[in-house]
């Protein structure tokens, strides 16, 4: 797969789980059919079938139910049990985002960690754009490998619409097909 396709998938992605849907991210998913095929049959059906009041309804409840009242997608939260993150550079994510160039500032999100799922996946998007194949395969290996494909599979499951649950199948097999295809180039 070319570069500048997985750089804008992981970039979909990271917006994907920063925040609910709004109307102008709607009406692009909706002018963009085969966007929808790609991520799943059903969310392709479900979401040419209802209104777009009813689809951002309950799309927004089931994004903040999965993402934010359950279990938000924070690596240090999922890895440890007692869902302590840490800060600064006590965050093991924040040390390879320092040895790489990638600043982040709290202060200008709303998300509340730096390990993030959004944030992690607006990192490979950097990466790739930076061409630094070594390092996207080492933070898939020791960071969003370790947890994100068995938390997406989980929130999968529990989600209510087609569409997040089609969107955390999507997510999950492309991250570990985007490994895999750094791996073979790397070998």
């Amino acid at each position: 797969m070319p570069d500048e396709n997985r750089r804008d998938i992981y970039a979909f992605l990271s917006r994907l789980f920063t925040d609910v849907l709004d109307e102008p991210l709607l009406k692009s998913l909706l002018d963009q059919p085969s966007l929808l095929q790609g991520l799943g049959e059903e969310s392709y059906r479900w979401m040419n079938e209802e209104s777009q009041e009813t689809l951002l309804k309950a799309l927004n409840v089931d994004f903040t139910s999965l993402f934010w009242v359950q279990l938000p997608p924070i690596e240090s939260a999922v890895r440890d049990n007692s869902r302590e993150i840490p800060v600064g550079l006590q965050n093991p994510v924040m040390g390879f985002y320092h040895r790489h160039g990638f600043e982040v500032n709290m202060n200008f999100t709303h998300l509340t960690a730096p390990d993030h799922l959004a944030i992690e996946l607006g990192f490979m998007e950097a990466l790739i754009t930076n061409n630094d194949r070594a390092a996207q395969q080492a933070f898939l290996s020791d960071h969003l490998l370790r947890w994100a494909p068995a938390y997406l599979l989980t929130q999968s499951q529990m989600a209510q619409t087609p569409f997040y649950r089609d969107s955390c199948d999507f997510a999950r097999e492309f991250l570990l097909s985007d490994y895999t295809l750094l791996t073979k180039e790397a070998a």
